[in-house]
């Protein structure tokens, strides 16, 4: 016999030992003493050392209990308090992410009402401009947007180049084409403002991709919703 083990209890050192049925608190305890002995082992001799001679113990003991005793070890003590930071979390969390929400979604209607009004008032009715154009230098709209769109929307249009995006200053144009344009085919873009009504926006990103194809039917069509929209709008200004 190994002498390091001395006088060690025969349930510590993994020989049989039986128990009454109804002493499944027992077993556990045994399960227990043998991890705990493992570790012990593990800390003092090396692992090496601990894998040889307590491992095969612990597994013998552990291997005895049942599933249901696995299950009642696993499960946290019913009667353990919950942490106070826990409950305070819980309590106050929630009323704290509706707040935050509430405000985002108050400073997007704000902010939204403010701009259209800006808009109405500085552009549409003081200035006579209720259309903004945003294109780019790309080869492939660059030469039609110059050719075919600018000349039709004449003075009541505000044009902005994305490619020269880092010489913009702060502006009306600028907030628009942020607001309405977007993360998503801002360019090339065109937005027609109708005081106290829905401003219309249209993306031409998929239909100058279809005309690069050889398919400018799409194209065509949203220019001419788009001039539509925009003579409509000259013609309500020039009856007012």
């Amino acid at each position: 016999m190994d002498k390091r083990l001395g006088s060690a209890p025969r349930h510590l050192l993994g020989w049989p030992v039986s128990y009454p049925a109804s002493q499944n608190c027992q077993k556990e305890l045994v399960a227990g003493k043998t991890l705990a002995s493992v570790l012990r082992a593990a800390s003092l001799n090396g692992l090496s050392t601990a894998s040889h001679d307590e491992a095969p113990m612990a597994h013998r003991t552990l291997k005895g209990l049942n599933s249901r005793e696995w299950a009642r070890m696993s499960v946290s003590n019913p009667n353990r308090k919950t942490p106070e930071w826990m409950v305070v979390l819980c309590l106050f969390f929630p009323p704290l992410i509706l707040i935050v929400v509430s405000l985002a979604l108050l400073l997007f209607v704000i902010s939204t009402v403010s701009l259209h009004i800006l808009i109405w008032s500085w552009w549409c009715l003081l200035r006579g401009r209720d259309t903004l154009l945003v294109y780019s230098d790309s080869p492939v709209w660059h030469d039609y947007v110059e050719q075919h769109i600018i000349p039709q929307l004449g003075k009541r249009a505000v044009i902005l180049n994305w490619s020269e995006r880092r010489s913009w200053r702060f502006s009306i144009a600028k907030m628009a084409f942020y607001y309405f344009g977007g993360y998503r085919q801002f360019n090339p873009l065109g937005v027609v403002f109708r005081p106290f009504q829905r401003s219309r926006v249209f993306r031409f990103w998929l239909p100058f991709g279809d005309f690069n194809h050889g398919q400018p039917e799409a194209l065509h069509k949203m220019e001419n919703d788009f001039f539509s929209l925009c003579r409509d709008n000259r013609l309500k200004h020039s009856l007012t």
